[in-house]
């Protein structure tokens, strides 16, 4: 069966390397094999990306300190994941100042807008903040239909205030495309609830992790 040769050629070159440079080669091979699937798989999801909103417009929002916790963290890559060759509209970070520190500049490269949250220090007035640029879109109806992006993986009820589910439950009800990107570590279980995507808006949400970039 065509499936099945695939597999048969893989045998074949790890046979060859075997006889050839012993169980070294096989692992060699292994490491090689293990890249080139990885690869593939990030080219797929920038594929999808391009092909699910080809042409639309793009808004970006990113929750600085709760996507850039890894010290060694890649903004360009990370961005290239993200933006995936598409129109961007608009591209925001918002962190409080000494979250931003080690960071804004960076993001600034990548082009992107950075606003701090000054003085109080708590995290709850950068998430207000955020929810409120992120509702000054999510309120608006466009034709066509655009994506909104939101890095966080925050879903935290926040007792009652405005909350990144509540952000993303309004853009869909006004014909928004939304993907949060998170790192599966931080994901908030809400967006992984089936339920909490109402039926008419099957196909418009996304989860995506930024541990397959």
């Amino acid at each position: 069966m065509p499936g099945k040769k695939p597999t048969r050629a893989v045998e074949e070159v790890a046979g060859d390397c075997y006889e050839a440079f012993g169980t070294q080669g096989v692992c060699v091979l292994s490491e090689v094999l293990a890249s080139a699937l990885q690869q593939m798989k990030q080219d797929n999801v920038r594929q999808e990306q391009r092909q699910d909103h080809d042409g639309q417009l793009v808004h970006i929002f990113v929750d600085n300190s709760n996507i850039v916790y890894q010290r060694n963290l890649d903004i360009p890559k990370l961005v290239e994941f993200v933006e995936g060759g598409r129109t961007i509209k608009e591209r925001q970070v918002i962190g409080s100042s000494r979250g931003l520190k080690p960071w804004e500049q960076k993001w600034k490269n990548a082009e992107y807008t950075v606003l701090r949250e000054e003085g109080r220090g708590k995290e709850q007035f950068v998430d207000e903040c955020l929810h409120s640029q992120i509702w000054r879109v999510a309120s608006k109806v466009f034709f066509p239909s655009r994506v909104l992006a939101v890095l966080t993986g925050d879903g935290n009820d926040n007792n009652g205030r405005g909350s990144f589910p509540e952000c993303i439950a309004a853009a869909l009800r006004n014909g928004w495309f939304v993907e949060v990107y998170s790192w599966k570590e931080k994901a908030h279980h809400v967006y992984k609830d089936k339920s909490f995507i109402e039926p008419q808006h099957t196909g418009r949400f996304s989860l995506k992790y930024l541990d397959c970039m």
